[in-house]
């Protein structure tokens, strides 16, 4: 459209042709060649209005001239388009940061789980993929917030999901913002989750300047956005009334279409709706509450093209669109697409939910007995599984779109999630603990330069901010934490990758059984065979099931040997306590790594 506004234009007023529109096609066999011929035409359309060719002239004047003017036309086209693509090839790749919430690593299609999701195959099948990839914090917005500032969560002023990136007398400087110091359009949509206490208002433009974003759609969690209060409220055991009014984009999006109300009937806040409500879990006012739609039995109570999912996959195009328009495929862009599932509510259409009915998944670790027989288990590994799958045909969408937009050869694309989900195992749902399928999270990278190959040596997602920066052409600033892992992406070394993992989680949480505390972690690959994690939880390990002796309020500590291939073995057992005395060295060095309260509580088990 923008080049046919141009002939028009160029034609009676001889405006010059703006370079973004020739960009725009410029990434294609298949566009090269209609560029060129529109290139050609509208050199001809100004040379044929010129006053070289007038009525007076004869025919075969009129006829020499323009077989000069068309010769003279494609050698021009054919210089402005490889001037072009130069600058195309010079310049930094546009990168898509796909996040999809609570999302685990072995729920990827690639493990024993039978999920579905051939666009992430066929991503990893072009880049590379992480087997063993760790998120900095195992809750929404530690760990958001982290990656946004790029330090370890036991460095962030940010505990919660209740509370805002953003406050005073903190340093505010995120990747997002070196991106656009760097040139870059920087943009977001979907659940950035970065304005937990404040919400990201029925415009979305809360803190999105501060947080680095030029344009952004943003929506709050599954849980919040028909709320009238935040997360804390749940987590004091209070009551959390419906919101009057839209409280961002998602809703504002719905009440346009008059179907606001139905859709906050149907998800209700924290999942107290139509679809989740017959749960023995949402009848409780306590922690417990939050994982209430873990089971939503009742289908068919969304509008299937109304989900927030598709709604956020629609702004992603939306906002490519945009920056196109504005500035063609000459300036790179940064998109942040924040899927909010498979976080809980598990609410489907009857369609999404056939996917999965009659698959059969692993029983859960241990069990989970709170939550009912193993029927409903069953249904809550089939909504989850079902919801991935949903994201996976999204993410084929997108891909195409960026593909159809001649810009998918030009794009770095990261597919990645802020933490992971037990569902079920070590009798617990729900993330916050520093079990594996809490931490460890599924991690792709595809794109220009990225090698095609399988990485297992441990990675955090942390990391993935030094290594946005560096193909952005820029660097992270002294207070962060993260470092780049370009050199195993584009050349397959892994002898540059940090050496330990650390995750944590600063706010108090619980499990099924009570059992409230934080906890710091590190994890080291000590050899081929040997991958140990170090806990420490200062009021006892929450969701450890059988895992560790339950220990309340009193310092605990173990040492995990991580074998996530091995269900058998719960992914990972301590070798610390069980028998005692084992692995004193290893634990003492990752004790080092932990911040210096931690280790004051609980150094001195090590020695008992």
């Amino acid at each position: 459209q923008a080049i046919l506004v141009w002939i028009t234009e160029s034609h009676l007023h001889e405006k010059a042709m703006p370079e973004h529109v020739v960009m725009v096609l410029n990434s294609s066999a298949a566009a090269h060649r209609l560029l060129l011929s529109l290139a050609i035409a509208v050199s001809y359309l100004q040379v044929q209005s010129s006053d070289a060719i007038c009525e007076n002239t004869s025919l075969e004047t009129q006829s020499a001239a323009r077989d000069a003017s068309l010769t003279e036309a494609e050698d021009a086209g054919a210089v402005f388009l490889q001037t072009g693509q130069a600058k195309v090839q010079a310049r930094s790749p546009n990168i898509a940061l796909i996040v999809l919430d609570q999302w685990r690593w072995d729920y990827a299609g690639f493990d024993e789980p039978d999920v579905s999701m051939p666009t992430l195959k066929e991503l990893a099948s072009r880049g590379t993929r992480f087997t063993k990839s760790y998120v900095p914090s195992p809750l929404c917005t530690p760990s958001r917030t982290a990656l946004a500032a790029g330090r370890h969560h036991m460095n962030m002023w940010v505990t919660g999901n209740w509370q805002d990136y953003i406050q005073p007398g903190k340093s505010t400087t995120t990747f997002m913002t070196l991106l656009q110091r760097a040139g870059y359009t920087t943009m977001v949509a979907g659940k950035d989750h970065l304005s937990g206490g404040s919400g990201v208002g029925p415009d979305g433009s809360t803190h999105a300047s501060e947080l680095g974003f030029d344009m952004f759609h943003r929506t709050m969690d599954k849980y919040e956005f028909c709320a009238a209060g935040n997360s804390k409220s749940m987590f004091n055991g209070e009551s959390t009334t419906r919101s009057p009014f839209p409280i961002d984009e998602y809703g504002a999006w719905l009440l346009k279409q008059g179907r606001w109300q139905e859709q906050c009937d149907t998800y209700g806040p924290y999942a107290q709706g139509t679809a989740c409500s017959e749960s023995q879990l949402c009848s409780t006012r306590s922690p417990y509450a939050l994982q209430c739609g873990c089971y939503c039995s009742q289908l068919n109570q969304i509008d299937e093209n109304l989900g927030v999912d598709k709604w956020v996959e629609q702004q992603a195009e939306l906002l490519v669109r945009e920056h196109l328009l504005l500035h063609g495929t000459e300036k790179p862009w940064f998109l942040q697409v924040d899927f909010p599932s498979p976080h809980p509510p598990h609410v489907l259409t009857d369609a999404e939910f056939r996917r999965t009915a009659k698959k059969t998944y692993p029983a859960p670790i241990e069990g989970i007995d709170s939550i009912g027989d193993e029927n409903r288990l069953l249904h809550m590994q089939r909504s989850y599984a079902a919801l991935v799958e949903m994201l996976d045909g999204e993410l084929g969408k997108f891909v195409s779109f960026l593909n159809s937009s001649a810009v998918l050869d030009d794009t770095v694309i990261i597919v990645t999630a802020d933490h992971g989900e037990h569902l079920g195992d070590h009798g617990n749902l729900g993330k916050e603990s520093p079990w594996e399928m809490s931490i460890h999270v599924p991690l792709v990278v595809s794109g220009p330069r990225i090698r095609k190959q399988i990485v297992e040596w441990p990675v955090s997602t942390l990391d993935l901010v030094a290594t946005m920066l560096e193909l952005g052409g820029t660097e992270p600033v002294p207070e962060m934490d993260t470092q780049s892992m370009v050199p195993v992406l584009t050349e397959g070394r892994t002898e540059g990758l940090r050496e330990v993992i650390l995750s944590s989680l600063q706010s108090s949480s619980c499990d099924m059984s009570g059992i409230c505390g934080a906890f710091e972690s590190a994890a080291k690959q000590f050899n081929s065979s040997s991958f140990l994690r170090l806990v420490c939880c200062p009021t006892g390990c929450i969701k450890s099931g059988l895992l560790l002796p339950a220990v309340q309020g009193k310092p605990q500590v173990a040492l995990m040997h991580v074998e996530p291939e091995d269900r058998s073995g719960r992914y990972e057992h301590d070798v610390l306590n069980n028998p005692r005395g084992r692995g004193i060295a290893e634990a003492t060095e990752l004790m080092s790594e932990l911040s210096a309260d931690y280790r004051e509580k609980c150094l001195p088990l090590l020695a008992g």
